[in-house]
């Protein structure tokens, strides 16, 4: 369906997004593949900014960028750009004049978080319940063992100390980081599924946008639209493509 658009997170929380990651790999096509993918970077890098967007490139190697873009309405304008960029030319490197085409992928996605969402009262289940092993007649007597469980997990931890409250603290401590390194492994996985089904292997076929150099046009076979502005799309002016502005 014209202007859907792969993505593993819900609609609402890409929309809310005030900082997303643009992912820019090479695939077929070989050097110029490569370079195109730097290009096509610059044009991101340009059209953020014109649209009132921070952008700055997180890492580069050869064939592989990755930008991160910030502001109101980071998603709205990158919402198209997930897929594969076929680009069609006569690379500067070619002696004899030959056409070639080469093709990048790209995958649009959320950070990761820098800090878990802290854990809600309602998810937790306390226990308390006197203490074992060494520690004393004090501990042995009293309700100052805690085992603590996070509901929607299953997460549980026992803290045994001679003080409860201590051991409520502490337990709150552990669970929290092992609730979080679950889910920090749960949005990892989901992460790279969502970012393989945007990217699609790095193949021909199911196309977003071509790229012609050859007859200056650019083609956006989502959307059903094009352009023969293509000087000034690579330099940032996507709206020309995309409509708007």
């Amino acid at each position: 369906m014209k202007g859907e658009v792969p993505c593993t997170e819900t609609g609402g929380v890409f929309e809310a997004a005030r900082e997303i990651v643009v992912e820019i790999v090479s695939g077929e096509g070989g050097d110029d593949s490569k370079l195109f993918v730097g290009e096509l970077a610059s044009a991101y890098v340009r059209y953020a900014r014109a649209a009132g967007l921070a952008a700055r490139v997180l890492a580069s190697r050869e064939g592989h960028m990755t930008l991160a873009v910030s502001g109101e309405g980071a998603w709205a304008a990158f919402r198209h750009e997930p897929g594969k960029h076929v680009c069609q030319r006569v690379p500067a490197t070619e002696s004899k004049g030959r056409r070639h085409t080469s093709l990048i992928s790209v995958a649009v996605g959320l950070p990761p978080s820098a800090a878990p969402p802290p854990l809600r009262d309602e998810d937790i289940e306390v226990e308390t319940c006197g203490g074992h092993g060494p520690g004393g007649q004090h501990q042995n007597k009293t309700d100052s063992a805690v085992r603590m469980r996070h509901l929607p997990t299953g997460v549980t931890v026992f803290i045994n100390g001679r003080s409860q409250h201590a051991n409520r603290r502490e337990a709150r401590r552990v669970l929290s980081a092992r609730v979080a390194g679950i889910e920090r492994a749960r949005a990892e996985a989901e992460g790279s599924e969502g970012r393989q089904a945007q990217m699609g292997g790095g193949r021909r076929g199911d196309k977003v946008r071509t790229y012609n150099f050859i007859d200056s046009r650019v083609t956006d076979h989502r959307l059903g639209r094009k352009t023969s502005q293509i000087r000034r799309v690579m330099r940032g002016e996507l709206w020309l493509v995309l409509g708007g502005r």
